[in-house]
């Protein structure tokens, strides 16, 4: 069975990885999507605010609050980890590697 990638590549898919798995729930964490609900004073509570104010009062299902929210509650790494080092892997594939018929010089 051939490996779909190098070892070339391995620092890619685990920069990629680490990088989403880890930071994105810590990015969501911070602005204040956590998995008990939104946190009092924080970027999410103001754009919860403000989704509020601009459909009448509610905060619509479906919407930008409601997503990240529920990112923030349901995320898992491993999802996460897999889903960055494909977009490490990716990465490696469309900037570092020589293309077949280009010229290195």
């Amino acid at each position: 069975m051939k490996i779909p990638w190098d070892s070339v590549s391995l620092p890619y898919i685990a920069v990629g990885a680490g990088a989403t798995a880890f930071g994105f729930p810590a990015l969501l964490t911070y602005l204040g999507f956590t998995s008990s609900g939104i946190t009092a004073g924080t970027f999410a509570a103001w754009l919860m605010k403000m989704s509020a104010i601009y459909n009448g009062g509610a905060v619509p299902a479906g919407g930008l609050v409601a997503i990240l929210q529920s990112l923030g509650a349901t995320l898992t790494t491993k999802g996460l980890a897999i889903g960055g080092g494909t977009a490490g892997y990716l990465f490696y594939q469309t900037s570092s590697c020589d293309k077949k018929g280009k010229s290195t010089n």
